[in-house]
């Protein structure tokens, strides 16, 4: 079976990046979750954007706190599939993959979520803060191309349709490992 893996980009790949103007490069982490079945961006009907600056330290991990309770839940979530977040310089985003609009919003109107939106616009955590919901205007299959021939193969498909080599659904290698997976990205 074909190993899956995260490369860094190398010297010339980093130095043409960096030759992009007003390129920048945030130290940190980026942090990922599921929802069930281990979709891929394929089955999104919709894609949720947040936004965040902070200036006060105390409240910005407050904020923390209190949204990781909120991510506690989505796994269980109609409609929910996947988000990661990420800081891009001085910007917190969090991008999360929905099956349509309305899950997405109906998550919004949920009694936790408007309890804890209820408590940052009384102590307001960010300097600034946005939140904004796609539709998906149009949305192709997924690919898995087999390592062995070549072959385009249409998402979910644990074998290629070509010559019967095995493919790997990166979804489902870094499932939680309730699911089977281990969390982790492939390495």
């Amino acid at each position: 079976m074909v190993t899956l893996k995260a490369f860094a980009p190398d010297d010339e790949a980093k130095a043409i990046m960096q030759s992009v103007p007003g390129a920048r490069f945030t130290p940190g982490m980026v942090v990922g979750f599921d929802g069930p079945g281990a979709l891929g961006p394929e089955a999104a009907g919709a894609v949720m954007v947040l936004h965040m600056t902070a200036v006060d330290e105390q409240a910005t991990q407050l904020f923390f706190r209190r949204t990781n309770q909120l991510k506690t839940l989505l796994p269980a979530v109609p409609g929910f599939i996947r988000m990661f977040s990420l800081f891009d310089g001085l910007s917190g985003y969090a991008v999360a993959f929905w099956r349509t609009p309305e899950d997405a919003l109906a998550f919004g109107r949920d009694r936790a979520h408007r309890e804890v939106m209820r408590e940052f616009y009384a102590n307001p955590y960010q300097y600034s803060q946005f939140v904004g919901i796609w539709s998906a205007h149009s949305v192709r299959p997924r690919h898995l191309y087999c390592a062995g021939c070549g072959a385009a193969n249409d998402a979910p498909a644990a074998t290629c349709a070509q010559c019967g080599g095995e493919l790997a659904d990166v979804f489902k290698m870094q499932a939680a490992p309730t699911a089977g997976g281990n969390g982790q990205a492939p390495g």
